[in-house]
């Protein structure tokens, strides 16, 4: 079960200064993993978000994507790809 702090952190990217960019990248993760895709690298999300207005730099999406994992929305995991 998740303790209250926790559960505050969970959904703290609704109220964050970023809320839209947040809110674009987790629902990215909700189709990718519709579609049994559970790993997504910044590039993808970048190209598949529905931005409102002109797209991130890609810089900002891993900014972001690094603070969804710190918030316990998403897990890292190292690109081990080549």
């Amino acid at each position: 079960m998740l303790t209250t702090n926790t559960a505050a952190e969970l959904f703290r990217h609704l109220s964050a200064d970023k809320a839209v960019l947040y809110r674009s990248i987790m629902d990215v993760f909700a189709a990718a993993k519709r579609q049994y895709r559970l790993q997504l690298r910044p590039d993808e999300v970048l190209a598949e978000a529905n931005w409102p207005g002109s797209p991130p730099r890609l810089e900002e999406v891993s900014i972001a994507l690094a603070q969804l994992a710190a918030w316990g929305n998403l897990e890292s995991q190292p690109d081990t790809a080549c």
